[in-house]
């Protein structure tokens, strides 16, 4: 069966997860199919993780970030598992208006418990690795998703240092021919995985399994060495087992003529080499305004932001990873730019100030992309107060019913600096609804913006996100 990246198969308003941690036990496959379920669901009111103690504790992290609930059967035998799981779903079927269900296991076990499901009329879904899979589940499951691992790349061995001859200099075409092999595979990998192009961080299963159905990859090629050959521009992470890839495409430099002896020219200095990452952030242009972007919009009055505040600002670890461009911390990252001034360093109250930018007379000033209005924000968005299950439900469902009331005119009457058409900050129009009373201080503003898509354009790609109003009031 190939192994493709899993697209939605449909939406539900209401989801049930149930993971059998005998059977999948893998924190990075588990990860990717938490981060797929959130998409395909607007409400996840079951996620449970059934097994034993020591499969439960290998994805301990996976299940605490993404707040499933451990369920530690009985020590008896594997059966206790399963019957646990298919009691528990059943009964949260009876129970509750459920859409669909998600099962994440490749056990054959759990067939009759998806033929049951799908006779009441629930969407079940399948994620699974593709290596612990039962033949035909497409007969059983409305979806499948499976997924491959993919090898850490393995040790290399260093070699006795023999003293080789000189090479003799290549002429610069070689050259020109190896960067242009290089341009080739970068552009073949962004065409069979087009989202690489965004920067966004993706999932490397994803992209492993489209490069596979392309034939770019090979079934039995490792992908850290394919990638360490050949997709000099991508960059996989974290060591040592990587889960993540992104696209980083470093600055095209020519390559260097050896000139002649006889000619008594210097020798020029060699390359800024890209594996120095220092070096490489400090090029970036595109890293660095985003960087000083969330310093200003996190600073206090005095000119200081704390680097929590701008993390938050950057969003989260999906959207922005400080190891994409090879440093362990944000604060490292800072101090690598030498674009930002810190203090406090090594303390939890460790603070930022962007630097001034002398301008250059020599270099023209790059254009400026259309200025994106914000103003600061009173009331940021933060997690609801837990509630009893019955009063959580319904707190949802009087919040959805409100957010349906809110109208276009609601929207230009709370923050009016929509109506002449310019770019406003996302984070500080959801703010300016919070205190309007329009939106709960655990909702987005996507909640309220996407339900008027002819009034409101939506910019979620560059940084700081922002919102756009394209109806007839705009200038």
């Amino acid at each position: 069966m190939p192994v493709a990246p899993g697209t939605p198969h449909g939406t539900a308003r209401s989801l049930a997860l149930f993971i059998d941690a005998d059977n999948l036990c893998d924190p990075t496959a588990l990860d990717h199919v938490l981060t797929d379920v959130r998409q395909r669901a607007e409400r996840v009111l079951y996620k449970r993780a059934y097994g034993r103690a020591e499969s439960l504790k290998a994805i301990e992290s996976v299940l605490w970030r993404h707040g499933v609930r451990p369920v530690a059967n009985m020590i008896v035998n594997k059966v206790t598992t399963d019957s646990a799981l298919v009691i528990d779903a059943v009964e949260a079927v009876c129970t509750n208006t459920i859409d669909a269900v998600a099962i994440c296991s490749g056990d054959a076990d759990f067939v009759p418990l998806a033929t049951w499901l799908r006779e009441r009329g629930c969407q079940v879904w399948c994620f699974s690795l593709a290596d612990r899979i039962f033949a035909n589940p497409e007969s059983f499951y409305d979806d499948v998703v499976l997924m491959e691992l993919v090898a850490a790349p393995a040790a290399e061995t260093p070699r006795a240092a023999v003293p080789e001859p000189p090479a003799p200099v290549e002429p610069a075409k070689e050259a020109l021919s190896a960067a242009a092999t290089e341009q080739d595979a970068d552009q073949r990998v962004l065409k069979a995985f087009p989202a690489l192009r965004s920067g966004l961080p993706q999932h490397l299963n994803a992209v492993v399994a489209a490069l596979r159905q392309q034939g770019i990859l090979a079934p039995s090629q490792k992908t850290a060495v394919w990638f360490r050959q050949h997709g000099a521009a991508f960059r996989l992470f974290p060591d040592p087992a990587p889960n993540r890839i992104v696209y980083c495409p470093l600055p095209v430099r020519a390559p260097a003529v050896p000139a002649l002896a006889s000619a008594g020219a210097p020798v020029p200095a060699p390359p800024l080499s890209s594996s120095d990452p220092s070096a490489v952030v400090r090029q970036d242009a595109r890293l660095l305004a985003r960087l000083r972007q969330a310093a200003q919009d996190s600073q206090e009055a005095d000119g200081w932001a704390t680097v929590s505040a701008l993390r938050m600002q950057l969003g989260a670890k999906a959207v922005f990873d400080v190891r994409s461009h090879g440093f362990a911390t944000l604060t490292k990252l800072l101090l690598a730019t030498q674009a930002f001034e810190l203090r406090a360093v090594g303390t939890p109250q460790v603070a930022v100030r962007v630097q001034p930018v002398v301008p250059s007379r020599a270099v023209p000033a790059a254009p400026v992309a259309p200025e994106v209005v914000t103003w600061p924000s009173r009331q940021g968005r933060r997690p609801a107060p837990p509630l009893p299950a019955p009063l959580h439900a319904l707190r949802a469902s009087l919040q959805r019913l409100a957010l349906q009331r809110v109208r276009r005119e609601d929207v230009l009457q709370a923050v009016p600096e929509l109506v002449f058409g310019a770019p406003c900050a996302l984070h500080a129009v959801a703010g300016r609804l919070r205190d309007k009373g329009l939106l709960a201080p655990a909702q987005s503003a996507l909640r309220i913006l996407e339900r008027h898509p002819q009034s409101f354009e939506i910019d979620l790609l560059h940084h700081p996100q922002s919102v756009r109003h394209v109806g007839p009031l705009a200038r």
